[in-house]
């Protein structure tokens, strides 16, 4: 009973920190600022489900301990899951909420889901990539390498301002190649 009990303690803390994470890393508004990528903000939705998920598992173990089992095992199998879906559940909300690329006339900001952040600079960049199976887009650097994707509108005109950007010789043929092959989406 007792793994259950601070399973679902660090689990509120957890769930706490993560939203205390996400209102305080939020990338500023900075003048100049032309467009952000975020994460599709329906991935939240995810996110919300795991950690109801990872919350009912303690509670409801804690008030019919014979659920999964009635052996000491299960009660810690029950805390332990209960942590991984809060775990993932913040994660994903971090990232769905944090993450984002920042795009100015001269460079891209990209943050990660802790609140990290590399900065490139449109001229600077050596080389774009992307794969057959993937929408992400990443820009390679001397100093960073940061891949781009998220809701088809703001990632369409990254798209656009990266072919403004962008080393015609560098990234015209993959950027223009993404541009076609998602422009038609909704």
């Amino acid at each position: 009973m007792t793994q259950v009990v601070i399973s679902l303690a660090v689990c509120v803390l957890l769930i706490l920190a993560t939203g205390v994470l996400c209102w305080k890393n939020q990338p500023p508004r900075l003048e100049g600022e032309r467009l952000r990528v975020r994460s599709v903000p329906e991935t939240g939705l995810m996110a919300g489900m795991l950690l109801a998920v990872g919350l009912a598992l303690d509670v409801v173990k804690l008030v019919l301990p014979e659920t999964a089992g009635t052996d000491p095992g299960s009660w810690t199998f029950i805390a332990v899951f209960a942590l991984v879906c809060v775990g993932a559940g913040c994660h994903i909300l971090l990232a769905a909420f944090v993450k984002q690329v920042v795009a100015y006339d001269d460079r891209f900001e990209a943050y990660t889901p802790f609140g990290g952040s590399q900065v490139v600079y449109w001229r600077q960049v050596t080389e774009v990539k992307s794969q057959l199976l993937s929408k992400a887009v990443t820009f390679k650097a001397p100093a960073a390498a940061v891949s781009v994707n998220g809701r088809n509108k703001e990632y369409l005109a990254f798209l656009d301002l990266a072919l403004e950007r962008v080393p015609r010789e560098i990234g015209s043929d993959e950027l223009g190649k993404l541009r076609q092959r998602y422009g038609g989406m909704g």
